[in-house]
């Protein structure tokens, strides 16, 4: 896996609200420590804007959030 498939998914779980995860990804992925991990994703999350209901998916489905990720279970 390359940087950008890595930050790809590190984006699409920071707008599920799975920051926790995206730090265990980018730490099995990378072999970096906790911190640097932690930093990466944080920088990440800056950037990352707020997903609306009707928005294209963050995580490449191709569906609507609301039909997706941000379907309440």
């Amino acid at each position: 896996m390359n940087l950008k498939e890595l930050e790809d998914q590190v984006r699409a779980l920071i707008a599920q609200g799975r920051k926790v995860e995206a730090v265990k990804r980018v730490r099995e992925t990378t072999g970096w420590g906790l911190k640097q991990s932690k930093d990466y994703v944080d920088a990440l999350s800056e950037v990352v804007q707020e997903v609306g209901r009707n928005d294209p998916c963050p995580c490449g489905s191709g569906r609507k959030y609301k039909h997706c990720c941000g379907r309440k279970r």
